[in-house]
């Protein structure tokens, strides 16, 4: 099993997005793509769309990015941007081409996209800047001579792009432009014209490229490699000012940021995670997992952010940080598991999951592959998913001692029973890792799990299997929730950890 985990998975994983809210003006069939997975050359709609795979034959080029998109009634339609077309995503699934094209983007040059008054914007070095209006299926390069630029940003109706590509390479200028919302879009985006919307403005050197434009409030958060800077609009025409941060911080790559709405914008540099307010305020809130995995990607749904980990060709998404509770890492939070394809709160009976090697002797060995930095990430063909408790903390239970001599002790961990499980899938449950200590007494330990179709319906419970150390458990189980029971018949045990691996079953 885990052998095919490792291998089944090659390209790397792009993006996600999240769902928006039902309303009336956009039912739950033309809701923006819900959990959406997309890697190159496919795409996986997790509980939203339709699954669809490759591009049509011909395109040849990987997906890289998938936008929703309004238009003047409130629906939205679901762009999908591969290296060569855009696409428009069918409820059904299938994909339409749109006018425009063949463009240049790859994976090491991958779209960026904004919106604005329901007209898509993208941009990527290897073609000139491009719009496409809600009422017509085609791409066009904006209006003038727009440039190549690798970032660009909606602001104060205005668009502003960076890592500009025009007469001459300028990695450093940024180019802003009105934007008139109607009709054709822009139509005189020529930052050498001087009766242009457009200009071309130059930020302070240093700090290397910039890495990401990210809309903040009232600014535009510029990132360079190992420096911030803040950019607010003055005026007309065209007026900013930009401040440098003091903290020499940066971005890790042009795709390791996310605007996390009323919370501000996250984003990896070098050395940490951290969140920004709406008034320029920044905070560390995930140096160690961070500097462990340097992710090369984040993401944010609408109450918490997280970060794909890039590690010895096998990516995992790791929760930093919940925007609401303002916790720090793997605080209350979801992950996705690469390694058995499964995602959101709905699917996983766990608050915090997720994938480590084959576990070693003792549970503070184990931990160190998530809280050392020293420690190399081990090349292992045995994958297994582990489970954490419901503050977050992965391995640990907590330490309760069952004691009571002729008295049944038992400590039953809830897991799938909650509202958060899923009722499409089936988890099937094959081993369980169990850290236990002062055992005592002549009976023995026993592990047994609770199978369930509904969170309050009448159990199902395995045989007994028993516990005489610590160690891995062989047990089967498969239902939509499960409950983990372990009971003891006097003598002692102090309960540390437990740790299922298990598999969803089924389609999404």
């Amino acid at each position: 099993m885990g052998k095919e985990i490792i291998e089944w998975r090659r390209e790397p994983v792009l993006g996600l997005v999240a769902d928006g809210p039902e309303t009336d003006l956009k039912p739950r069939a033309w809701r923006e793509a819900h959990n959406v997975r997309y890697e190159a050359g496919a795409v996986k709609n997790a509980l939203g769309w339709s699954l669809f795979s490759a591009p049509p034959a011909g395109d040849g080029t990987p997906v890289l990015a998938i936008v929703p998109q309004g238009d003047t009634e409130g629906l939205a339609r679901v762009l999908v941007a591969t290296g060569a077309k855009f696409y428009r995503l069918l409820p059904t699934g299938g994909l339409t081409a749109l006018a425009g094209g063949p463009f240049h983007a790859d994976l090491n040059n991958r779209w960026q996209l904004d919106q604005f008054a329901n007209i898509v914007y993208a941009a990527n070095l290897g073609d000139p800047m491009q719009e496409i209006l809600p009422a017509e299926d085609a791409a066009a390069a904006l209006g003038g001579n727009p440039p190549r630029a690798r970032h660009l940003v909606q602001f104060k109706g205005h668009l502003l792009a960076g890592c500009i590509i025009a007469e001459a390479t300028d990695y450093q200028a940024i180019a802003g432009s009105g934007l008139d919302g109607v009709g054709d879009g822009l139509e005189d985006w020529n930052p050498a014209d001087p009766n242009s919307d457009a200009e071309l403005r130059d930020i302070p050197e240093g700090g290397g490229p910039i890495m990401g434009l990210l809309r903040n409030g009232s600014y535009v958060l510029i990132q360079k490699e190992t420096t911030s800077l803040l950019l607010s609009y003055i005026g007309l025409p065209l007026v900013y000012d930009v401040q440098e941060l003091p903290q020499k911080i940066g971005q890790l790559s042009p795709f390791a940021a996310a605007d996390c709405g009323e919370a501000g914008v996250a984003f990896v540099s070098r050395n940490g995670f951290y969140r920004m307010d709406a008034g320029g305020n920044v905070a560390n809130i995930g140096e160690r997992v961070a500097r462990a995995w340097l992710s090369d990607l984040i993401f944010a749904d609408r109450e918490r952010t997280y970060a794909v980990g890039l590690k010895e060709q096998r990516e995992f998404l790791l929760p930093y940080s919940s925007l609401a509770a303002g916790v720090g890492p793997f605080g209350r939070a979801m992950v996705w598991d690469w390694g058995h394809d499964a995602y959101a709160t709905r699917d996983c009976p766990f608050t915090a999951m997720g994938v480590a090697p084959v576990p070693k002797a003792t549970l503070a060995q184990m931990q160190e592959t998530w809280d050392s930095l020293n420690i190399p990430w081990v090349q292992s063909s045995n994958i297994v998913t582990w489970a954490g408790d419901a503050d977050g903390k992965l391995f640990v239970y907590g330490n309760p001692e069952m004691s009571a001599d002729g008295v049944p002790m038992t400590a039953t961990l809830r897991s799938g029973r909650t509202a958060h499980g899923d009722p499409s899938r089936v988890k099937l449950v094959q081993r369980v890792f169990v850290q236990v200590s002062n055992l005592s007494g002549n009976q023995p330990l026993n592990l047994d799990i609770g199978m369930s179709d509904t969170p309050e319906g009448a159990q199902t419970w395995t045989a007994k299997v028993p516990v005489t150390a610590s160690g891995w458990v062989d047990i089967e189980a498969a239902a939509h929730y499960l409950d983990y029971r372990l009971t003891k018949t006097g003598g002692t045990f102090a309960l540390e950890a437990y740790a299922p691996a298990y598999r969803l079953l089924g389609e999404w």
